[in-house]
Protein backbone atom coordinates (compact mmCIF):
# COMPACT_ATOMS: atom_id res chain seq x y z
CA UNK A 1 0.00 0.00 0.00
CA UNK A 2 1.51 3.56 -1.10
CA UNK A 3 1.21 6.58 1.15
CA UNK A 4 2.20 10.12 -0.74
CA UNK A 5 1.18 13.47 0.41
CA UNK A 6 0.69 16.33 -1.76
CA UNK A 7 -0.08 20.05 -1.26
CA UNK A 8 -0.05 23.68 -3.32
CA UNK A 9 -0.81 22.96 -7.25
CA UNK A 10 1.22 19.73 -7.49
CA UNK A 11 -1.08 17.69 -9.71
CA UNK A 12 1.36 18.18 -13.07
CA UNK A 13 4.01 15.85 -10.76
CA UNK A 14 1.25 13.52 -8.62
CA UNK A 15 -0.06 12.59 -12.18
CA UNK A 16 3.15 10.96 -13.33
CA UNK A 17 3.44 9.24 -9.68
CA UNK A 18 -0.28 7.79 -9.38
CA UNK A 19 -0.04 6.53 -13.58
CA UNK A 20 3.12 5.19 -12.70
CA UNK A 21 1.88 3.23 -9.59
CA UNK A 22 -1.52 1.92 -11.11
CA UNK A 23 0.84 -0.06 -13.41
CA UNK A 24 2.43 -1.81 -10.76
CA UNK A 25 0.93 -4.36 -8.09
CA UNK A 26 0.06 -2.40 -5.32
CA UNK A 27 -3.14 -2.61 -3.39
CA UNK A 28 -3.86 0.93 -2.45
CA UNK A 29 -2.80 4.34 -2.91
CA UNK A 30 -3.42 6.74 -0.56
CA UNK A 31 -3.06 10.35 -1.11
CA UNK A 32 -3.19 12.96 1.92
CA UNK A 33 -4.49 16.05 0.05
CA UNK A 34 -2.06 18.59 2.37
CA UNK A 35 -3.94 21.78 1.43
CA UNK A 36 -3.62 21.23 -2.36
CA UNK A 37 -5.00 24.27 -4.72
CA UNK A 38 -6.66 21.78 -7.31
CA UNK A 39 -9.60 18.93 -6.60
CA UNK A 40 -7.55 15.77 -5.91
CA UNK A 41 -10.24 14.14 -4.83
CA UNK A 42 -12.82 14.79 -8.05
CA UNK A 43 -9.27 14.08 -10.23
CA UNK A 44 -8.83 10.84 -8.37
CA UNK A 45 -12.61 9.30 -8.58
CA UNK A 46 -11.72 9.19 -12.62
CA UNK A 47 -8.53 7.10 -12.40
CA UNK A 48 -9.14 4.42 -10.48
CA UNK A 49 -11.24 2.88 -6.59
CA UNK A 50 -7.42 1.82 -5.68
CA UNK A 51 -6.89 5.59 -4.47
CA UNK A 52 -7.50 6.36 -1.01
CA UNK A 53 -7.56 10.24 -1.07
CA UNK A 54 -7.94 12.06 2.67
CA UNK A 55 -8.37 15.93 2.34
CA UNK A 56 -6.72 18.26 5.22
CA UNK A 57 -8.07 21.71 5.70
CA UNK A 58 -4.88 23.04 5.98
CA UNK A 59 -1.49 21.88 5.41
CA UNK A 60 0.17 20.09 8.37
CA UNK A 61 3.43 19.78 7.03
CA UNK A 62 5.17 17.06 5.69
CA UNK A 63 4.82 15.38 9.38
CA UNK A 64 1.40 15.50 9.61
CA UNK A 65 0.48 14.52 6.15
CA UNK A 66 2.55 11.68 6.33
CA UNK A 67 1.41 10.40 10.11
CA UNK A 68 -2.39 11.21 9.03
CA UNK A 69 -1.85 8.92 5.72
CA UNK A 70 0.03 6.26 7.84
CA UNK A 71 -2.69 5.97 10.23
CA UNK A 72 -5.03 5.32 7.16
CA UNK A 73 -2.63 2.32 5.69
CA UNK A 74 -3.06 1.10 8.97
CA UNK A 75 -6.80 0.92 9.49
CA UNK A 76 -7.04 -0.42 6.07
CA UNK A 77 -4.71 -3.72 7.07
CA UNK A 78 -1.75 -2.75 5.03
CA UNK A 79 0.72 -5.45 5.56
CA UNK A 80 3.44 -3.52 3.68
CA UNK A 81 3.29 0.60 3.87
CA UNK A 82 5.65 2.23 1.02
CA UNK A 83 6.32 6.25 1.30
CA UNK A 84 6.62 7.91 -1.60
CA UNK A 85 7.12 11.84 -2.28
CA UNK A 86 4.46 13.15 -5.08
CA UNK A 87 7.48 14.26 -6.74
CA UNK A 88 9.01 10.54 -7.04
CA UNK A 89 8.46 8.37 -10.04
CA UNK A 90 9.34 4.39 -9.46
CA UNK A 91 10.82 2.76 -12.50
CA UNK A 92 8.67 -0.23 -13.39
CA UNK A 93 11.07 -3.42 -11.23
CA UNK A 94 11.34 -0.78 -7.89
CA UNK A 95 8.80 -2.20 -6.19
CA UNK A 96 9.96 -6.06 -6.66
CA UNK A 97 13.46 -5.00 -5.98
CA UNK A 98 12.52 -3.55 -2.25
CA UNK A 99 10.33 -6.37 -1.42
CA UNK A 100 12.24 -9.06 -2.52
CA UNK A 101 15.47 -7.25 -0.58
CA UNK A 102 12.91 -6.49 2.43
CA UNK A 103 12.19 -10.94 2.49
CA UNK A 104 15.70 -11.14 2.10
CA UNK A 105 16.58 -9.41 4.76
CA UNK A 106 14.12 -10.17 6.75
CA UNK A 107 15.61 -13.52 7.31
CA UNK A 108 18.65 -11.83 8.16
CA UNK A 109 17.31 -9.73 11.10
CA UNK A 110 14.30 -11.36 12.19
CA UNK A 111 13.32 -9.72 15.68
CA UNK A 112 14.81 -6.33 14.42
CA UNK A 113 12.70 -3.16 13.16
CA UNK A 114 13.27 -2.97 9.43
CA UNK A 115 13.06 -0.82 6.62
CA UNK A 116 14.42 -0.76 2.90
CA UNK A 117 14.74 2.27 0.97
CA UNK A 118 15.05 2.71 -3.29
CA UNK A 119 17.42 5.07 -4.53
CA UNK A 120 17.52 8.87 -5.09
CA UNK A 121 20.19 9.25 -7.55
CA UNK A 122 19.82 12.78 -7.87
CA UNK A 123 19.11 13.12 -4.03
CA UNK A 124 20.98 10.87 -2.10
CA UNK A 125 24.04 10.72 -3.16
CA UNK A 126 25.44 12.77 0.05
CA UNK A 127 23.64 10.49 1.99
CA UNK A 128 25.57 7.29 0.99
CA UNK A 129 28.69 9.09 1.22
CA UNK A 130 28.15 10.18 4.67
CA UNK A 131 27.29 6.48 5.57
CA UNK A 132 30.74 4.99 3.64
CA UNK A 133 32.94 7.55 4.12
CA UNK A 134 31.13 9.18 7.91
CA UNK A 135 33.08 12.80 9.19
CA UNK A 136 34.13 11.96 13.44
CA UNK A 137 32.72 15.06 14.70
CA UNK A 138 33.76 15.97 18.45
CA UNK A 139 31.32 15.25 21.24
CA UNK A 140 29.38 18.07 22.49
CA UNK A 141 29.81 20.09 19.01
CA UNK A 142 26.70 22.43 17.91
CA UNK A 143 25.82 21.59 14.49
CA UNK A 144 28.90 20.69 13.76
CA UNK A 145 30.91 23.44 15.16
CA UNK A 146 33.35 23.11 17.84
CA UNK A 147 35.82 25.82 19.47
CA UNK A 148 38.58 23.44 20.03
CA UNK A 149 38.71 23.42 15.66
CA UNK A 150 39.22 26.78 15.52
CA UNK A 151 42.65 27.00 14.85
CA UNK A 152 42.50 23.93 11.99
CA UNK A 153 39.91 25.66 10.32
CA UNK A 154 42.10 28.94 10.34
CA UNK A 155 45.21 26.69 9.28
CA UNK A 156 43.27 24.85 6.41
CA UNK A 157 42.16 28.19 5.11
CA UNK A 158 45.75 29.37 4.33
CA UNK A 159 47.17 26.45 3.54
CA UNK A 160 44.31 24.45 1.64
CA UNK A 161 46.52 24.85 -1.81
CA UNK A 162 49.13 22.57 0.05
CA UNK A 163 46.27 19.37 0.51
CA UNK A 164 46.06 17.06 -1.96
CA UNK A 165 43.45 16.82 -4.58
CA UNK A 166 40.46 14.26 -3.53
CA UNK A 167 39.36 12.50 -7.13
CA UNK A 168 35.21 12.74 -7.35
CA UNK A 169 35.19 9.44 -8.85
CA UNK A 170 33.42 6.61 -6.89
CA UNK A 171 33.45 3.03 -7.00
CA UNK A 172 30.78 1.10 -7.81
CA UNK A 173 27.75 1.18 -5.49
CA UNK A 174 27.29 -2.34 -3.21
CA UNK A 175 23.90 -3.49 -3.35
CA UNK A 176 22.48 -3.11 -0.12
CA UNK A 177 24.35 0.25 2.35
CA UNK A 178 23.28 0.35 6.14
CA UNK A 179 22.08 3.70 6.91
CA UNK A 180 21.12 5.27 10.45
CA UNK A 181 18.23 7.41 9.05
CA UNK A 182 16.22 7.71 5.77
CA UNK A 183 14.15 10.58 3.86
CA UNK A 184 10.39 9.51 3.06
CA UNK A 185 10.37 8.94 -0.69
CA UNK A 186 10.97 5.47 -1.13
CA UNK A 187 10.84 3.89 2.12
CA UNK A 188 9.42 0.67 2.43
CA UNK A 189 8.54 -1.31 5.78
CA UNK A 190 6.27 -3.85 7.28
CA UNK A 191 2.80 -2.87 9.25
CA UNK A 192 4.43 -3.77 12.00
CA UNK A 193 7.20 -1.48 12.37
CA UNK A 194 4.49 1.37 13.24
CA UNK A 195 3.74 -0.66 16.45
CA UNK A 196 7.40 -0.36 17.87
CA UNK A 197 8.34 3.38 16.23
CA UNK A 198 5.19 5.15 16.38
CA UNK A 199 4.05 7.38 13.97
CA UNK A 200 5.91 10.76 12.58
CA UNK A 201 5.78 14.11 14.62
CA UNK A 202 2.92 16.21 12.97
CA UNK A 203 5.13 19.48 16.37
CA UNK A 204 8.11 18.83 13.92
CA UNK A 205 5.75 20.52 10.80
CA UNK A 206 8.41 19.62 8.24
CA UNK A 207 11.79 19.41 7.82
CA UNK A 208 13.54 16.34 9.64
CA UNK A 209 10.77 15.05 10.66
CA UNK A 210 11.51 12.05 8.65
CA UNK A 211 15.10 11.86 9.58
CA UNK A 212 13.28 11.42 13.33
CA UNK A 213 10.85 9.14 12.58
CA UNK A 214 13.32 6.92 10.24
CA UNK A 215 16.22 7.34 13.21
CA UNK A 216 13.76 5.49 15.69
CA UNK A 217 14.53 2.56 13.25
CA UNK A 218 18.09 2.63 14.73
CA UNK A 219 16.91 3.59 18.06
CA UNK A 220 14.95 0.60 18.50
CA UNK A 221 18.13 -1.76 17.12
CA UNK A 222 16.89 -1.90 14.10
CA UNK A 223 17.96 -1.25 10.43
CA UNK A 224 17.73 0.74 7.21
CA UNK A 225 19.12 -0.46 3.90
CA UNK A 226 19.14 1.47 0.76
CA UNK A 227 19.25 -1.11 -2.13
CA UNK A 228 21.05 0.82 -4.71
CA UNK A 229 19.70 -0.85 -8.06
CA UNK A 230 15.85 -0.05 -6.79
CA UNK A 231 15.90 3.22 -8.59
CA UNK A 232 13.38 6.23 -8.03
CA UNK A 233 13.68 9.55 -10.46
CA UNK A 234 12.90 12.51 -8.64
CA UNK A 235 10.74 14.61 -10.93
CA UNK A 236 11.38 17.93 -9.22
CA UNK A 237 14.68 19.38 -9.45
CA UNK A 238 16.67 19.10 -5.95
CA UNK A 239 17.38 22.96 -6.11
CA UNK A 240 13.99 23.68 -4.69
CA UNK A 241 14.94 22.39 -1.32
CA UNK A 242 16.67 24.33 1.25
CA UNK A 243 20.83 23.64 0.85
CA UNK A 244 23.46 22.18 3.39
CA UNK A 245 26.09 23.90 3.65
CA UNK A 246 29.10 24.03 6.25
CA UNK A 247 28.78 25.32 9.60
CA UNK A 248 32.00 27.33 9.35
CA UNK A 249 30.45 28.93 5.92
CA UNK A 250 28.71 31.96 8.33
CA UNK A 251 27.27 34.35 5.38
CA UNK A 252 25.34 31.23 3.57
CA UNK A 253 23.32 30.31 7.16
CA UNK A 254 21.89 34.22 6.74
CA UNK A 255 19.87 34.03 4.05
CA UNK A 256 18.76 37.85 2.38
CA UNK A 257 15.15 36.74 3.24
CA UNK A 258 13.42 35.28 6.59
CA UNK A 259 12.17 32.04 5.24
CA UNK A 260 9.89 29.43 7.30
CA UNK A 261 11.99 26.57 5.47
CA UNK A 262 15.27 28.19 7.11
CA UNK A 263 13.56 27.98 10.70
CA UNK A 264 12.39 24.80 10.39
CA UNK A 265 14.72 23.14 9.40
CA UNK A 266 17.35 24.65 11.94
CA UNK A 267 15.38 24.54 14.88
CA UNK A 268 14.15 20.72 14.02
CA UNK A 269 17.59 19.55 13.11
CA UNK A 270 18.97 21.08 16.23
CA UNK A 271 16.23 19.10 18.28
CA UNK A 272 16.98 16.23 16.52
CA UNK A 273 20.91 16.18 16.92
CA UNK A 274 20.74 17.35 20.33
CA UNK A 275 18.12 14.63 21.83
CA UNK A 276 17.87 12.32 19.46
CA UNK A 277 21.50 11.40 18.51
CA UNK A 278 23.62 12.85 21.38
CA UNK A 279 23.37 10.38 24.39
CA UNK A 280 24.08 13.60 26.91
CA UNK A 281 24.17 17.35 26.77
CA UNK A 282 27.03 18.97 28.47
CA UNK A 283 28.79 21.87 29.75
CA UNK A 284 30.77 22.06 26.75
CA UNK A 285 28.12 21.63 23.91
CA UNK A 286 26.47 25.04 25.64
CA UNK A 287 30.57 26.67 25.07
CA UNK A 288 30.01 25.61 21.67
CA UNK A 289 26.67 26.75 20.60
CA UNK A 290 27.01 30.51 22.39
CA UNK A 291 30.29 30.84 20.84
CA UNK A 292 28.76 30.02 16.97
CA UNK A 293 25.88 32.42 17.71
CA UNK A 294 28.31 35.32 18.83
CA UNK A 295 30.21 34.58 15.34
CA UNK A 296 27.22 34.90 13.46
CA UNK A 297 26.12 37.40 15.27
CA UNK A 298 29.19 38.95 14.24
CA UNK A 299 28.73 38.27 10.41
CA UNK A 300 25.16 39.58 10.58
CA UNK A 301 26.39 42.92 12.07
CA UNK A 302 28.82 43.22 9.31
CA UNK A 303 26.54 42.06 6.50
CA UNK A 304 23.72 44.08 7.28
CA UNK A 305 21.39 40.78 8.57
CA UNK A 306 20.21 41.79 11.62
CA UNK A 307 16.82 40.64 10.93
CA UNK A 308 17.76 37.27 9.41
CA UNK A 309 20.28 36.51 12.47
CA UNK A 310 17.31 36.82 15.45
CA UNK A 311 14.78 34.40 12.99
CA UNK A 312 18.10 32.15 13.39
CA UNK A 313 18.68 33.00 16.94
CA UNK A 314 15.26 32.16 17.68
CA UNK A 315 14.87 28.83 15.82
CA UNK A 316 17.74 28.00 17.73
CA UNK A 317 16.49 28.39 20.53
CA UNK A 318 13.34 26.72 20.16
CA UNK A 319 15.12 23.44 19.48
CA UNK A 320 17.57 23.25 22.64
CA UNK A 321 13.96 24.32 24.56
CA UNK A 322 11.78 21.79 22.79
CA UNK A 323 9.58 24.40 21.66
CA UNK A 324 7.80 22.51 18.26
CA UNK A 325 5.13 22.98 16.81
CA UNK A 326 4.08 26.02 14.18
CA UNK A 327 6.92 28.72 14.63
CA UNK A 328 5.78 32.06 16.77
CA UNK A 329 7.31 33.93 13.69
CA UNK A 330 4.60 32.11 10.95
CA UNK A 331 1.39 31.90 12.79
CA UNK A 332 -1.27 31.95 10.10
CA UNK A 333 1.61 32.83 8.13
CA UNK A 334 3.13 29.96 5.86
CA UNK A 335 1.74 26.96 7.73
CA UNK A 336 -1.84 27.19 9.23
CA UNK A 337 -0.86 23.58 10.70
CA UNK A 338 -4.33 21.86 12.58
CA UNK A 339 -4.69 20.82 15.56
CA UNK A 340 -4.66 16.97 14.75
CA UNK A 341 -5.48 14.50 16.68
CA UNK A 342 -3.65 11.20 15.12
CA UNK A 343 -6.07 9.11 17.10
CA UNK A 344 -9.25 9.74 15.14
CA UNK A 345 -7.51 7.88 12.22
CA UNK A 346 -6.24 5.18 14.02
CA UNK A 347 -6.96 1.61 14.27
CA UNK A 348 -8.10 -0.65 16.72
CA UNK A 349 -4.07 -1.74 17.40
CA UNK A 350 -3.40 1.22 19.49
CA UNK A 351 -0.32 2.43 17.50
CA UNK A 352 2.13 4.21 19.98
CA UNK A 353 3.12 7.96 19.38
CA UNK A 354 6.91 8.90 19.91
CA UNK A 355 7.69 11.02 22.90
Amino acid sequence: MVVTVTYGNRKHLLEQLVHELLTQEVSKIIIVNNGASWEVKAWAQTLSPKIVVISLHQNTGSAGGFAIGISKAMELKAEMIWLLDDDNKPLKNTLTKLLTAYHELSQVHPQEPLMVLGLRASRDLDLIISQLHPIQERPSSFLGFHVFDIPKKIGNKFFKFLKPRVSSTHSKLPDKIHIQEAPYGGILFHRNLIQTIGLPRADFVLYCDDLEFTYRVTQHHGSIYIITDALIEDLEPASNEIKYYPMWNWIRHLPPEKSFRTYYHLRNKIYFNTYCKMSKISWMYHINRYTYLGLLWIVAIFNHRSQQYALLAQAISDGVHRHLGVGPEFQGVAFEVAQIDISEHKNKDDIPMAN
